[in-house]
């Protein structure tokens, strides 16, 4: 009858996780060198058995089920940020149409009021230039009478 072997799976995995904090990777020589007896053949069914564990298992001891939920949880809080951010880009853009046309407004009065800036412009350029063309002819006008009235005196 085989010897029976003093190695419980419960006290090879607690060493297990041990060495694998430790070193990162779990060997059959470390876990001899841990367990200090057992042979290759008494450690290999024990070390499949936490492997597969581990694999049924994700990083630091969640189990994968979990850890497919906070994905997917995590998923769905990135997607409403997302959202969010997309509606805010979409309010930000919406107001700064908003602002551009408030703008476009504001231009299309001004230039109006330039328009007739430049109309009233031209019409007191006009008027000063007949304002001036009456002022050279009453100083001609002026000239000749005083011219008349120094000829008038001296006769």
């Amino acid at each position: 009858m085989p010897r029976r072997s003093s190695v419980t799976y419960d006290s090879f995995f607690r060493k297990a996780e041990a060495v694998q904090e430790l070193y990162g990777r779990v060997t059959y020589e470390r876990m001899r060198e841990v367990l200090g007896s057992g042979s290759m053949s008494t450690y290999k069914p024990l070390m499949e058995r936490w492997r597969k564990e581990r694999r049924d298992k994700t990083s630091h001891g969640v189990p994968r089920a979990l850890s497919e939920r906070i994905d997917i949880v995590v998923r769905d809080i990135y997607r409403q940020i997302a959202e969010l951010a997309t509606q805010d880009r979409d309010a930000e853009v919406g107001r700064a149409r908003d602002e551009l046309e408030a703008a476009r407004e504001r231009l299309a009065r001004s230039e109006e009021a330039l328009g007739d800036l430049r109309e009233r412009l031209v019409a007191s350029e006009a008027r000063v230039e007949r304002l001036e063309a009456e002022l050279r002819a009453s100083l001609r006008t002026n000239a000749e009478l005083s011219r008349s009235f120094s000829e008038l005196v001296r006769r």
